[in-house]
């Protein structure tokens, strides 16, 4: 540092000299971390959700969501449904019947009667959780 009486004079260049060592700083810790196996994280970019322009719109989207929530509401029936026959069955009543137009095909076996009640509940799972985070994700 030099006295009061003297001003202190910065070169031209100093300002530039000091951000491109801060760059080369960071340059250096991004090879440091790359080295070490680590990505570097990159800003994400802002996803923006615009809003709906008309009321028509903003209604249609509304009845989507009513749909979605009915669909969830079925699904959830059905599950019920399906939870109830599984506890009430004893092994000896059970039957599911398969019809179509012109033939039908009933099933009393327990153990196939098992399979298929587990397979539905499966499936079911599957499709309860897809409606929910449908619903749950879905903008108006």
């Amino acid at each position: 540092m030099e006295t009061k009486d003297r001003k202190m004079v910065k070169p031209a260049n100093a300002e530039k000299k000091a951000k491109s060592n801060g760059q080369e700083a960071k340059k250096s810790d991004n090879k440091a971390n790359e080295s070490k196996g680590q990505a570097t994280p990159e800003p994400k970019p802002a996803t923006r959700v615009l809003p709906i322009a008309t009321a028509s719109d903003r209604l249609s989207k509304f009845e989507q969501f009513q749909k979605l929530g009915g669909r969830y509401d079925f699904l959830k029936a059905k599950d019920n449904e399906l939870k109830n026959f599984k506890v009430s069955q004893d092994g000896t009543l059970a039957k599911v019947t398969l019809a179509c137009p012109g033939a039908n095909v009933e099933i009393s076996a327990s153990p196939i009667i098992e399979k298929i009640v587990e397979l539905c509940e499966q499936e079911l799972d599957v499709l309860l959780k897809k409606a929910e985070t449908e619903i749950v994700e879905f903008h108006i």
